[in-house]
């Protein structure tokens, strides 16, 4: 326990000295999409991160923007660039379903457009609200009206979609009156094979111990890591998702639920997994734009590129996509402690 209080200090302090990223991870306020143990990747940061576990997950990554229920990290913007923030005219062939005396371009939901899974057994959710406006339940539909189910979602003030069948693409529409707005919602059919690989890989039981000589005091660390000749020890093979990622991880508590996630493709979270890198404009929730000799993007990449068969990567998709629906919440620090996403610690 003293290690990791003193590790904690040190981290801080470096962290204060360097100057935190903060990027806003979460579209919606709820943190990039996918990933995995990304030491210092920024999980309130709303933003995923999106971003799937280990070195796969999306640390905090990945950004996210403050989704449907998720506390925000007030430093998350950067992952802005995948929630929707302009409304979308739907196509021909679903306005001709939809009320015709209703404007449909004139709301937009959150996310813009929605990605989710099917697989036999699984429940499959999605938050989801209107930008500036509250809608009743009854006036939330999809085309077709059988796909999907809306309950109520106190988190996001908006609804929680449940998908029902395994359709390709669905539209979500939401109105108040005259005025309507759409979403298409794709939706990815796995088999329950591939959802239970993606299950052990996301907790493959692979630590991420952050290991560094603590003799040191909390300055001589800060010092260490602001120095350009030095790198952080690379990661010991393919890291569980859940060192840094879901409540109750090791390290951060970085969400990448459908919360976070669900604004990003199944391309954009098998680059995260893959390649270890973040779709255009999500930044990092906790890391600095330098670590030692490495670049917030090299460190990233370092921690969460890995090397997969295509249902492993099928199975981690779909399996993220099966998460409940969270809200990010404060980080957790190695040392037990918490702070607000995006703020800094107190006393520094």
């Amino acid at each position: 326990m003293t290690k990791r209080i003193r590790l904690s200090a040190a981290l801080l302090t470096a962290l204060a000295m360097i100057g935190c990223s903060a990027a806003s991870d979460d579209s919606g306020g709820t943190g990039d999409g996918a990933m995995s143990a990304d030491p210092g990747a920024n999980p309130g940061s709303s933003g995923d991160s999106a971003d799937p576990g280990g070195t796969s997950g999306d640390s905090g990554d990945s950004s996210e923007t403050n989704s449907p229920g998720d506390s925000g990290d007030s430093g998350d913007s950067g992952d802005s660039g995948s929630a929707g923030s302009t409304a979308n005219e739907p196509p021909q062939e679903v306005l001709e379903q939809l009320d015709s005396s209703v404007d449909w371009s004139a709301l937009t939901l959150v996310y813009d457009r929605m990605y989710s899974a099917y697989v036999e057994g699984h429940t499959f959710q999605v938050p989801v609200y209107v930008d500036g406006a509250t809608i009743e339940l009854s006036d939330w539909s999809a085309i077709p009206s059988s796909a999907v189910s809306f309950d109520p979602d106190p988190d996001s003030g908006g609804v929680l979609i449940t998908v029902l069948e395994d359709v390709p693409e669905i539209t979500i529409a939401a109105r108040s009156g005259q005025i309507g707005g759409t979403a298409p919602l794709f939706i990815t059919s796995g088999t329950p094979e591939q959802w239970a690989m993606g299950e052990a890989r996301y907790a493959n039981g692979v630590e991420l111990n952050i290991d560094f000589d603590l003799a040191m005091g909390a300055e001589q660390f800060a010092m260490m890591l602001l120095d350009p000749n030095w790198e952080p020890p690379p990661p010991e093979g393919d890291l569980a998702c859940n060192n840094c990622h879901t409540t109750g991880a090791k390290y951060f508590e970085i969400q990448h639920t459908p919360s976070q996630a669900a604004r990003f493709s199944d391309d954009e979270l098998r680059a995260i997994l893959t390649d270890g890198t973040k779709p255009e404009g999500v930044g990092y929730r906790v890391l600095p734009d330098m670590l030692g000799s490495l670049t917030a993007d090299e460190l990233y990449t370092q921690y969460h590129k890995w090397e997969a068969s295509e249902d492993e990567i099928v199975g981690l998709i779909v399996y993220l996509r099966s998460l409940t629906p969270e809200g990010q919440g404060d980080i957790l620090l190695p040392d037990g402690t918490y702070v607000e996403p995006g703020s800094a610690p107190p006393g520094l």
